[in-house]
């Protein structure tokens, strides 16, 4: 019996891959691997978006994605836990930029998280007394050019807050204040250096969460180094 020949009788066609891959590890500071980290890789095109991907790191703080475009694409890590509750979490550092040849390969493309920086602080009432329940919301957070929707973080007990995962470029666009039986606080351009704050929310007449406006408050000689606020 024979078989035909390549080439004998009709066409043949080889089409050879252009996408490329990357692959590499996200440790944090301490060069252990961070699982759960997102992955983003994108490439535009006359100015428009044309690729967008993003997967998470496993386990051991890996991750791996295929069929990107070749040519110039942006890839970085999105911290899904940026802005955490009473904890200090893991910044991101800036994107990174990569040529990448048709069907290349990249290995060993990694990336090392930083320590997130905290912003503390205390809600009281105009008598003093700790507001427990209540939710801080850190609404926007900017870094550099990303944008972040923070989570909500409770205050505890003693009043008491913990914002994470902020970075030392990191700044709170707004930061609602909310409970039912108070007005409304936002804060705006709001920084871990802002901290520790010291904020102190009015009895809300209608219990409608009205909308105020913080005004910086005075300080007593105890309280120098803590911003106070108070809704006006």
């Amino acid at each position: 019996m024979e078989f035909p020949r390549v080439g004998e009788g009709e066409e043949t066609r080889f089409i050879l891959r252009k996408d490329a891959s990357i692959s590499g590890t996200v440790r944090d500071a301490s060069r252990q691997p961070v699982e759960g980290v997102r992955i983003l890789v994108s490439a535009t095109t006359g100015g428009a978006q044309s690729f967008n991907a993003n997967v998470n790191t496993g386990v051991h703080g890996t991750y791996y994605i295929e069929r990107v475009p070749h040519g110039r694409v942006v890839i970085q890590a999105g911290v899904a836990s940026a802005v955490s509750v009473g904890k200090s979490g893991h910044t991101a550092p800036p994107p990174q930029t990569l040529e990448l040849a048709p069907g290349e390969y990249r290995r060993n493309v990694d990336i090392e998280l930083g320590e997130g920086l905290e912003l503390i602080g205390t809600l009281r009432n105009e008598d003093g007394k700790p507001i427990a329940g209540a939710e801080v919301n850190p609404n926007i957070v900017r870094t550099g050019q990303t944008l972040e929707m923070g989570a909500t973080v409770p205050t505890d007990a003693d009043g008491n807050f913990t914002i994470g995962g902020l970075g030392e470029s990191s700044r709170i666009d707004n930061l609602s204040i909310m409970h039912p039986d108070y007005d409304r606080i936002d804060l705006h351009n709001i920084t871990a250096a802002s901290g520790p704050l010291e904020i102190v929310m009015k009895q809300s007449s209608t219990r409608t969460s009205r909308s105020t406006t913080a005004t910086w408050a005075s300080r007593s000689s105890s309280q120098q180094n803590k911003p106070r606020w108070m809704a006006t």
